[in-house]
Order: structure tokens, then sequence, then C-alpha cells
């Protein structure tokens, strides 16, 4: 696999075919980031973790793994100078694809052979699951782009008779892509242990085996302190994320179908193709993800077969690049495992998996050039296999969806369907609920905020199923879940195979049982002059509308619960304020619905005040609905307020609505 193989004129012909393959690659998955509706991890990770500002990897939660480090930390960066859009949030992984398409165009520009140049690219770039993740605001593809650059730096390492500074390379890409993705943390200790081995093995000749372990240290002994320094706040990261039982995501049947099998499966994309030995065999059973496991089993075999192979001089340690990719591949594979049993956590499966078939593509096509340079009839297989791959790639073109996330794939369509639907929708509301299934809830609430769609209540995963919602979107598994005649469909959408519900027996109206309204006094009137801070309200003895970080609370509403006022059962709590904030960066003030039974709170629901804001220094209105909790008793209160422990947020105009439905 070097170029002087070839010869610098047939070098220079290939390097066009793939610039342009390059661009073509690139322009299509830039089309995806700015088209693709946003997906449910990607809104989850920057309600919950970019816009927040939550950047510590030291905080753990049950979805705290959600959180791709290096890739929440760089959308930070563009939608806090960009603002929040498809495109900047997928800014950082398109640069990492920019990366990929670079790494592996190098790697291929150095086979043998232009036709082997061009179906190597092929083969490490034409895999439509791959691809979907340099699309996504996820910490995958930017793992991907990193892990294509150590894996270059690793080849330049033995072609250039092991120069420290391609190792010391290789290992700052495997650092940083564990920082995006904590699943390579298998590759990056692996990576250490080849630059070790080899070190050991091509020391000079008359060491003896300590000597030659020490002289490996020595020579590796800054990339080998860089890791270290790197894996111990890595360790405590996962060890808390393990404590957090935030690594919940996987399969638990087995390593061969969940983790090898699944990941094939994956990059079929869904398309129906039938296996030619299938007939021939007698096992129509047989799935094409087995066949391509099983073939891909074989290759690794003879990969390891190759590499194992005495060599016909120490002075060629760049031949060494197969046998480091054949150890990378099955020391990754065994950590995977071992990971499963000893933390008792899911085995990777999917896109967790999904850079173990990157290093793969890599050992594909360095077997491929060592074996060509053997027989010349080895040439052809991997062309053969990169049209496959290009055919198969061709049929997985679309711009409407990704493959993990094909539900979210009708979310814009769902979104205008329901904004023209609740013109019909006889609700006596503030606003409009909608009850969806679990991976509609971040992405609506995403564009609930990035389009001001004031008029749609917060959507809560708890009110899923809830009687009293005005629109109901769910997928085919939740409809089967539910009495079909109960409901009338507005909306089918072919492509996710959802639907966009209303009951069939709705309210006609919804009587207010209880309207109570609170104009703050003085300095938070929405009408007067906003010069006054909490200490100088508070002072005054005013009931206050005033919050900062001297006051975290402001005056509100509580109502004691009267059975023979209101009805508690099947009811609902609309609120309506007017507010004015300082600064949109405040993240900590929201308006607050809590249910309470003798001091103590047992039922909250809150509405972050920035997500009904259009733009700071300005009263803009906040509505908001919640279900009154079905385990609410005569003498419990409910009280309305806002909550705030930042820059100054004003609250005025506060009502609060108790309305029952009358059918």
């Amino acid at each position: 696999m070097t170029p002087a193989d070839s010869g610098p004129s047939q070098g220079g012909k290939s390097i066009l075919p793939l610039f342009i393959l390059s661009c073509l690659l690139l322009a299509y998955v830039s089309l995806r980031a700015y088209l693709l509706p946003i997906t449910y991890d990607e809104a989850y990770n920057y309600l919950e973790f970019t816009r927040k500002g939550v950047l510590s990897p030291f905080r753990f939660s049950a979805l705290a793994a959600n959180s791709h480090f290096l890739n929440t930390w760089l959308t930070y960066v563009t939608t806090s100078n960009l603002g929040a859009s498809e495109l900047t949030l997928r800014l950082p992984v398109l640069a990492a694809y920019i990366l990929f398409l670079y790494y592996t165009a190098r790697l291929s520009s150095e086979l043998s052979s232009p036709l082997l140049r061009i179906s190597a690219f092929v083969v490490l770039n034409a895999n439509p699951y791959v691809v979907d993740f340099f699309s996504l605001s996820r910490g995958y593809g930017l793992a991907f782009g990193l892990l294509a650059g150590s894996l270059w730096y690793l080849y330049r390492f033995f072609a250039s008779h092991l120069q420290a500074r391609y190792s010391l390379a290789s290992l700052a890409c495997g650092i940083l892509a564990v920082s995006a993705h904590l699943t390579l943390l298998h590759f990056l200790l692996s990576l250490v242990a080849v630059f070790i081995v080899t070190a050991i093995l091509l020391a000079p000749a008359q060491l003896r085996l300590p000597q030659r372990v020490l002289y490996s240290l020595k020579v590796n002994c800054v990339g080998v302190t860089g890791v270290a320094c790197f894996l111990f706040p890595a360790f405590v990261v996962v060890r808390g994320l393990r404590k957090a039982d935030a690594f919940f995501w996987g399969g638990r049947a087995s390593f061969w179908n969940d983790t090898i099998v699944s990941v094939f499966g994956a990059s079929l994309y869904d398309k129906p193709y039938a296996v030619p030995l299938n007939s021939f065999l007698h096992m129509p059973s047989v799935r094409p993800s087995d066949s391509l496991a099983l073939l891909a089993v074989l290759v690794t075999l003879i990969a390891l077969g190759v590499a194992l192979q005495p060599e016909a001089s120490r002075d060629s340690p760049r031949k060494f690049y197969l046998g480091a990719l054949v150890f990378l591949l099955l020391s990754c594979l065994l950590a995977s495992v071992v990971q499963h049993h000893l933390l008792h956590v899911p085995y990777l499966m999917r896109r967790t998996a999904l850079y173990l078939l990157v290093v793969f593509a890599f050992l594909l096509v360095a077997l491929a050039d060592e074996m060509s340079r053997t027989r010349k009839a080895w040439q052809y297989w991997l062309p053969a296999m990169a049209l496959l791959v290009a055919l198969h790639f061709v049929n997985c073109l679309n711009l409407r969806y990704v493959l993990d996330w094909q539900l979210d794939a009708d979310l814009k369509k769902m979104i205008s369907d329901i904004a023209l639907a609740r013109n019909d929708a006889r609700t006596g509301k503030f606003n409009t609920d909608a009850g969806v299934t679990l991976t509609l809830e971040a992405p609506l609430n995403y564009y609930r905020i990035l389009d001001n769609l004031s008029w749609l209540n917060v959507v809560d995963r708890t009110m899923t199923f809830h009687p009293l919602n005005d629109f109901y979107l769910y997928s085919a598994a939740d409809w089967r879940s539910v009495e079909p005649d109960s409901f009338v469909v507005v909306k089918t959408y072919p492509l996710s195979d959802s639907r966009l519900l209303r009951r069939r027996v709705r309210p006609s109206r919804y009587d207010i049982r209880l309207d109570k309204k609170l104009d703050f006094d003085g300095p938070a009137d929405s009408i007067t002059t906003l010069n006054t801070t909490s200490k100088e309200a508070a002072s005054s003895g005013t009931q206050s509308g005033v919050t900062d970080e001297d006051n975290h609370r402001s005056g509100g509403i509580d109502y004691r619960i009267d059975g023979t006022s209101v009805s508690a059962n099947g009811s609902m709590v609309t609120v309506k304020a007017m507010v004015w904030m300082k600064s949109l960066k405040n993240m900590s003030a929201a308006l607050i619905v809590a249910f309470k039974r003798q001091n103590r709170t047992y039922f909250l629901r809150e509405l972050t005040v920035r997500d009904g804001a259009v733009r700071a220094r300005a009263w803009f209105p906040l509505y908001f609905t919640v279900a009154v909790p079905p385990e609410v008793r005569q003498g419990d209160v409910v009280s309305v307020y806002l909550s705030n422990e930042n820059s100054l947020v004003y609250i005025d105009d506060l009502e609060l609505r108790w309305i029952t439905p009358v059918y």
C-alpha cells in the first residue's frame, strides 16, 4: 500500500475521481443536514444540554449518556453564535464528514492501482447507515471522522518506519473520538496496545524482552502519558454513568445478534434483498444480515492469516498495518463482550456498534491491497464489492429520513396538520394539547420553542394517552395498543406509519369552574416602567412580580380545592401570564403549577419562560395547561407562580382557570 508501487502519473489521475466523489457525497450529506427534521436524540441533547449550557461531563442522570460531550460543546459554540437551527446544530458533524472524506481519500490514494483506489473509497464511504450519522447532530459522526483520522495516521506510522509524530497524531484523534462517543474507549485502549507491541516487536534485535518493554515504553512515553491523563476522567465518567444506569440502550439477547448481525442489518437499510444461497442451501430462514456477518467473519480470518505470514524483511514495518487493524477489530469486539459481563450493561447494538464496521471497512481495504499484490486475480474482488455497495447506496438515497429515527421524518408536516386542525378543535383552553409517542416528545418541544408555537402546550410524555388531549400523534405501535373505534383519524403518514388522531367523543365545551386573576402591584405591571429590583419590591410589602438572583419566587395564586365548587376528576388547570425577561440566556426561570397537600408538593409541572420568549426586554404571553392529577383531594392547594434564580424576570396579569369538560 504505497504510492511508489503505482507511479506518480497514475496516482495523479486517481485524485480527480476521488475529489469528485467527495464533493458529491458532501453535497448530498449537507442537503440532508439542511432538510431533515430534527430527531429525538438531537432535540433532547439540544434542549437538555446544549441550550442550558450543561457542558460538564461529570453531571450524571438516567439520560446523561444522551450528551455526546464533544458534540454538545461544539453545538453550544455554533448555536450561541449562529442561533439554533437544524443546520447550525449539524455544522460540527458536517466538518467531521469533511475529515472522514479527506482521510479515506488519502488512504485510498495509497493503493496499488487506480481501480482499487476508487473501489476502496466507495467501500469506505458508501454505507448509507454510516452516512446517516454525518447528517445528524450526534457524537457518532464526529467519532467516525476522528476514527478515520486515527486509522490514517496509524497507516502513516507504519509507512514512515515508525515516526513518532504519526503515533501521537493517531492517539490524539483517538482521544477526541472518545470524547465524541465513549464507546470508542475500547478502540483507544487497543490503539495504545498496538503502538506498545509494535515497538516491542521492532526493537533492536540484541535486546532481551524486559529491555524491549522498557524501550517500547520510552519510545511511546509521550503518547501513553497523554492517554493515561485522559483515561482517568474518562473512567470517572463511565463509572458515574453506570451508577446512574445511563447505559440502558442496547441488546441483551446475544453478542452475535445484538452487535454483529444488527450492524449489518442496519447497513442494509431495511431493503428487502434476497440471499442467493438460500435456495441453493435450502435455508430460507437465513437473513441477508446473517450472511453478511458470516462473510465478515471469513474476511477477518483471512486477514488474520495474511497478517500472521512471516515477513520477508523487518525493514518494512508498513506491512504491519493489516495486522494492527485485525488486532484493533478483534480486541474491540472482545472488550465489548467483557464490558457486558463485568459492567452488566447491554451489548453494543446498531449505532453504538457502528464504529466496529468502520474499522472493518479499513481492514477490508488493506486486505484487498495486500492480496492484489500476490495474485492479479485478487485485484477485481474489491471493485466487484464496490459496485454492489454503490448500487445499494444509490437505492437508499433519500432526503426525508434517517433509518434509526424514521418516525420523525414527517414531524414538520405533523405540526402543520395540527395547526390547521386546531381551528376546528372545541377546546375552550388557552392553548392546544397533543398526546404523542415518546419519540416525538423532544422534537415537538424543539419546534415549539424555535418556531414560537405558543398555541401548542408543552408536550409531555405522561400525557400520551390522556383523554383530554385535543390531538394525538401515535406510532403504529401506539395505534395497536388503543381502541381504534375511540378515535377519528385526521391524517395518516405512510413513511413512518404514524397517525394524527382526535377523540371520536370530544368535549363540546369546557365549563370554567374557577377563574382567578392577579394583577401585580407596582413595578411589574406590563404598562409601567421596569426599573425596580426584587429587594425594593419586597421592602414595599406588595405582592411582587419581580424575580432575580435575590428573590427566587414571585407572588402567585394559591387556591384551596373545594369539591363543591370544582370537579377534581377529568379537569384541567390552564394558566396565562405576561412575562418580561432581561436575558434569553436565563434558563432557570419557569412558570410553576404545583399541587400540595399539607404543605408538601406531590405533583409539579413547569414551563420554562424562555420557551415562550420571542426576544428579551419585551413583554410576551405564556400559556400553560396542566391536567389535574387523579390523586387530588378536597383541601389540597394548587399554586401558580414564577420561579427564577438568575437575571431579572417580571410576571404580570397572571390568570388561573379550572376548567371541566362538558360532552
